[in-house]
């Protein structure tokens, strides 16, 4: 029987994805109903992050996760291009659960999540086409964007329709393009009752790092700006930020 959630952890930081991992964990009311899938680049060495050789990274997360305490996970190994889009959607197209989660390593979850989430879906259920829009907290207060669906839950049955992200995404820009895929096929549950925490820099969640630095790069909103353009061509709706 395949599992209820799959939890896709494309992580860019391979020295900090525990605490995240361990956190899900600690606040899933049934993990024996979920998988935990952890995305890692095999050429670490073209992102601006000091970490130890691949072959000798990999081994300590294959020991790491497999005392995570998660009763099913798994590693996916990116070995294109290291961008955060590629090993997305590797760790996706990996994921055999009825409900994509996505998680970051600076993503934490509310108390009892999966409870949580299986409410929102309610009588639709597991086999239906839908994207979870739940709220942000981060240290700078609360916030449920009118605009964009920030780390979508999506059913894995929407996710075989629309396929992964466009690849070519260096970076940011990839939540524009799935909120635009999903206001336009109507199938948004609204659950601003869900709150999660994003830790990240732009809200004083924890220090810029190397990785930010190089994810927000000239080039990656460039071309954010192009495939915007591209997709407004074809007729998708505005996102707004």
């Amino acid at each position: 029987m395949n599992p209820v959630f799959s939890l896709c952890h494309p992580t860019a930081r391979p020295l900090m994805w525990e605490k995240t991992c361990h956190a899900w964990l600690a606040n899933c009311v049934d993990p024996s109903q979920c998988e935990y899938i952890l995305g890692i680049h095999k050429r670490q060495a073209e992102l601006p992050e000091l970490v130890p050789p691949f072959k000798v990274m990999y081994g300590k997360i294959l020991e790491s996760l497999y005392f995570s305490g998660w009763p099913f996970r798994r590693a996916v190994i990116n070995e294109g291009d290291p961008t955060m889009v590629n090993n997305a959607n590797g760790v996706a197209l990996a994921s055999v659960g009825y409900v994509l989660v996505d998680v970051n390593d600076d993503l934490f979850p509310c108390a009892r999540w999966d409870e949580a989430l299986l409410a929102a879906i309610g009588d639709r259920g597991l086999d239906s086409e839908f994207v979870i829009k739940v709220s942000i907290n981060a240290p700078d207060g609360t916030s449920y964007h009118p605009g964009i669906i920030t780390h979508p839950i999506v059913s894995s049955r929407y996710f075989e329709r629309v396929g992964p992200t466009d690849p070519r995404y260096l970076g940011y820009g990839c939540d524009d393009d799935f909120t635009a895929h999903a206001y336009r096929d109507g199938v948004v549950i609204e659950a601003p009752q869900i709150v999660f925490e994003h830790r990240h820099w732009t809200n004083g969640g924890r220090p810029k790092d190397a990785i930010d630095e190089h994810n927000g790069r000239p080039e990656v909103w460039e071309r954010k700006a192009e495939l915007n353009r591209e997709r407004r061509a074809a007729g998708f709706p505005k996102v707004t930020l």
